[in-house]
């Protein structure tokens, strides 16, 4: 696997998943996270998602799950969601 970077925010927010791998993870969660604050606009963390997602998924095996109108869920190795 290739090595790839990531800027600090991509770094909390994957952290963050990474720390409830197989959960599911708020959105408010994630804000939280990343940028201590949920006064963030919900189009902030879907840019910063989309971006980490673009950085990681580059095999098309998407690791981070969406459930709609909930959050994320970081996929468990080879475990089907």
């Amino acid at each position: 696997m290739a090595e790839v970077q990531l800027t600090r925010g991509e770094y909390l927010l994957l952290r963050e998943l990474a720390l409830h791998q197989g959960e599911l993870v708020s959105r408010r969660q994630l804000m939280q996270a990343v940028w201590g604050t949920v006064r963030v606009t919900q189009g902030a963390l879907d840019t910063l998602m989309g971006v980490l997602r673009e950085k990681l998924d580059v095999s098309r095996t998407e690791l981070i799950h969406t459930e709609r109108g909930a959050g994320y869920r970081l996929r468990r190795d080879g475990a089907a969601l």
